[in-house]
């Protein structure tokens, strides 16, 4: 089953999170297929990625996944920030066992402990309202969700037909899930848990924190909200 997937890895003036990332893979499935984009100003390609590709100076994660999605040829794709650590309860076959028993499924979220970035969203007077841990509804027993955290796996067929917005460098997150809500089957696997390590360092942070209000601004404009917000 794991021949038939490629994760997917889109990193930034972060090597070690990046290495410490492919290593926890490693330790669990040391034959899967990963690929790395790697939009540092200088890149020093990690060994442990099957494939490496230094892309032009922060294009953003958005081009980024872009990118390496045209460069998937497998059944499915995974995609995980840079900083994600793989421990024992990261088991994928979990998520691959629901693709395959359910071809209405195009999406499976894995969690992180403590997280509840997860449930439905609408748009209720001008803002963009998320209702956390609700679900849509529910298909064969798994509950159906608009979003949740960038760590998923899905049908590749399916995110070549929905990618990013390649606009918005960064906090690209709900604009995503709002503009292919109406194609998105989404469910969640909730004790297929991940890490963290939040490596960061000055460049990073440079790219990443320093404009994360320009991009949200960007991220509402193109949703069309005023702002986003939390109902839990």
């Amino acid at each position: 089953m794991i021949e038939d997937l490629t994760i997917c890895i889109k990193t930034i003036e972060r090597p070690g999170a990046l290495n410490l990332c492919l290593k926890s893979i490693r330790l669990l499935y040391p034959e899967v297929k990963i690929i790395v984009a790697d939009d540092s100003k200088k890149v020093i390609a990690n060994e442990l990625a099957d494939e490496y590709y230094h892309l032009s100076y922060d294009v953003g994660v958005s081009a980024g996944r872009n990118f390496l999605i045209s460069k998937v040829e497998t059944k499915y794709a995974m995609f995980i920030d840079d900083d994600t650590l793989f421990i024992e309860e990261s088991r994928l076959e979990k998520a691959m066992k629901i693709l395959e028993e359910n071809q209405i499924i195009n999406m499976v979220a894995g969690a992180i402990k403590g997280s509840d970035f997860y449930g439905t969203m609408e748009i209720v007077n001008g803002d963009l309202i998320r209702s956390r841990r609700k679900h849509r509804s529910i298909i064969k027993g798994h509950k159906i969700y608009d979003f949740d955290i960038q760590l998923f796996i899905c049908r590749t067929d399916f995110i070549k037909r929905n990618m990013w917005n390649p606009e918005l460098k960064t906090v690209e997150h709900m604009e995503f899930f709002w503009r292919i809500k109406d194609n998105l089957v989404l469910t969640r696997v909730p004790d297929m848990y991940f890490k963290n390590t939040s490596i960061r360092n000055k460049e990073y942070s440079k790219l990443r924190m320093a404009r994360a209000s320009f991009y949200m601004d960007k991220q509402c404009s193109l949703i069309g909200v005023r702002k986003i917000g939390d109902k839990r």
